[in-house]
C-alpha cells in the first residue's frame, strides 16, 4: 500500500506500527492521515494496566489523535493478562470526523 492510498477522501486514518512489545511498555509508531497532511508519533501503553500516552502528534487534528487511545485500549483488552495474542504489528483503522 503506497502513502498516497493511506490518505482518506473524508475522515482520518490511523495507523499503528509496532516497534517494541517489552513487559514494562508496548511502543507503536502511529501515523494519522488526512486529506491534505500526515502527522507522526509515538504511543506507550502500559500492558499491566491499559494506560496510554501518545508524544509529538502536535498539530494533528483532535478528534483524530483521540483515536488513538481506545485503538490502543482494544488491543489491550484482547491481551488482558497476557494470555491473548500477540501485539498486533500493524493497526489500520478509519474514521469519521465528528
Amino acid at each position: 500500500m503506497d502513502e498516497a492510498s493511506l490518505h482518506p477522501q473524508a475522515g482520518g486514518r490511523v495507523l499503528l506500527e509496532l516497534e517494541e512489545a517489552g513487559e514494562a511498555a508496548v511502543r507503536y509508531r502511529v501515523t494519522l492521515f488526512t486529506p491534505d497532511a500526515r502527522f507522526e508519533g509515538r504511543a506507550i501503553l502500559d500492558p499491566q494496566a491499559g494506560q496510554s500516552v501518545c508524544e509529538g502528534l502536535e498539530g494533528a487534528p483532535a478528534w483524530l489523535v483521540a483515536q488513538v487511545r481506545p485503538f490502543l485500549r482494544q488491543l489491550w483488552t484482547a491481551r488482558r493478562g497476557g494470555a491473548g495474542p500477540r501485539w498486533p504489528r500493524r493497526v489500520l483503522r478509519w474514521r469519521q470526523e465528528r
